[in-house]
């Protein structure tokens, strides 16, 4: 099939354009991936002209030569591999409207918190190929590391999280998928600064006495392909899981919040226009809105509050992180913004204190127009 990366719905389309933020890169040698057929050196962290360590033609031709410290910096393009990660290694994209990973990332049990993927998209395989979705795991975590930046469609599971302690994914658009994050009997899980939407049964499932925050997010338009039965909707919990959710917008989902034999507990989320808001064992809490968050224009993938958006200054600091998706310093205004984007109005101010026709004879009849 002929593979268009632009083509993919609106959903992410803000985050993919603004998805700059600095990555959390080790210091050591940099590996520069040669870009594939249309593929393009354009990304401007890329310096051509600097001395590489080394240059190879495949993503993981580059970890393996790599060793702990070192990036491997992946131009634009369309990589066609299943890659395995290295502990302290860092794979760093050109964004992810740039740098696409057709196949699957495995963080093994030997990875390690500073084992790093960013700014770049894992696509499907099968959907690739021949449209069918919902097939396998996008990136596998069976050991901690960190996702920055990164964004996963039409897998099974974009994110499946199992039996690590210590995961961390920040600025994650995970959309398209049966799942999009599926935590399951893994410990100290952050998800922080995400969108998470249009994922068919659910956003985000943990499971199995998993543990961890659920901070800072956006859910919208999950779990419309699944049930009533057990854990769907945009953040479930069961089975004994234990989470921390705070401060996210969970809209236009048809399930909003799911516990079911869950323990944790969820405080300052606007949980507004689902089907269902709450189900099973989760209610509401008193801190909770259940008002329209007023997006800048969510038909075409802008989901930044506006000013006059209840979810500003809404949010508890007690539950934050230090910077918004888009790099923004938290609190901009009385309290941090509930949701994924922290609201900025200008830092500069015109004040007019006088306003003279004619300074030297006011009886000409000039006026000023402003």
């Amino acid at each position: 099939m002929h593979f268009n990366p632009r083509a993919l719905a609106s959903l992410s389309l803000l985050l993919v354009a603004c998805g700059t933020a600095t990555s959390l890169m080790p210091t050591g040698r940099h590996i520069l991936v040669l870009p594939p057929i249309g593929g393009e050196l354009d990304d401007p962290s890329i310096d051509i002209g600097a001395e590489y360590a080394i240059a190879v033609t495949t993503i993981q031709d580059a970890i393996d030569a790599a060793a702990s410290g070192d990036t491997v910096d992946v131009p634009a393009g369309v990589y066609l591999e299943d890659l395995t990660m290295k502990a302290g290694v860092a794979v760093d994209g050109a964004g992810t409207d740039e740098t696409y990973v057709v196949g699957t990332v495995t963080f093994d049990g030997s990875s390690t918190a500073d084992t790093t993927l960013s700014d770049l998209t894992v696509y499907s395989s099968d959907y690739y190929a021949s449209s069918t979705a919902y097939s396998g795991n996008g990136i596998t975590m069976n050991g901690p590391g960190t996702l920055s930046g990164v964004q996963t469609v039409w897998f099974e599971n974009g994110v499946y999280v199992t039996g690590a302690d210590g995961v961390s994914m920040d600025r994650l658009v995970a959309n398209y998928n049966w799942y999009g994050v599926n935590i399951d009997a893994a410990t100290d899980v952050t998800l922080t600064n995400s969108l998470i939407g249009a994922n068919g049964a659910g956003g985000v499932v943990a499971n199995n006495g998993a543990t961890g925050q659920i901070v800072h997010n956006d859910f919208i338009g999950n779990a419309f392909g699944g049930s009533s039965a057990y854990l769907t909707g945009a953040i479930s919990s069961g089975n004994l899981s234990s989470f921390q959710i705070h401060n996210n917008v969970v809209t236009g989902n048809y399930y909003g919040v799911n516990c079911y034999g869950c323990s944790g507990n969820w405080s300052y989320n606007d949980v507004w226009g689902n089907t269902t808001g709450y189900v099973n064992d989760a209610s509401a809490d008193s801190a909770d809105l259940s008002v329209d968050p007023l997006y800048a224009d969510a038909t075409n993938g802008d989901f930044r509050l506006i000013e006059t958006s209840p979810c500003v200054d809404a949010g508890t600091d007690a539950w934050t992180t230090a910077a918004d998706a888009f790099g923004t310093d938290r609190p901009q205004g009385l309290a941090v913004d509930i949701g994924y984007h922290e609201y900025a109005s200008s830092a500069f101010h015109l004040v007019i204190s006088e306003v003279m026709a004619n300074a030297l004879v006011e009886s000409t009849g000039e006026f000023i127009e402003i």
